[in-house]
């Protein structure tokens, strides 16, 4: 499951947030890399998306990701 070999790669996570609708799983996890920068990343079903972002766009982003993550087709 992608949910559980990305939370296995890291030490720590600064944040991890989970939903669940009848037809996905999806999550957001955060781990801060320095002062200002984030190591976001986001899936939804088998999709997943990390990419390093600072700190004062990290909701715009992390909102774009989740949007990419989920158009993704099987």
């Amino acid at each position: 499951m992608v949910y559980q070999a990305t939370i296995d790669q890291y030490k720590k996570l600064d944040t991890i947030e989970k939903f669940k609708s009848a037809e996905q799983f999806g999550f957001l996890a955060i781990k801060q890399v320095e002062e200002d920068l984030n190591e976001v990343t986001v899936g939804v079903g088998g999709a997943k998306i990390t990419t390093q972002v600072e700190t004062n766009s990290m909701a715009q982003e992390a909102e774009t990701m989740m949007e990419i993550a989920r158009s993704v087709q099987y």
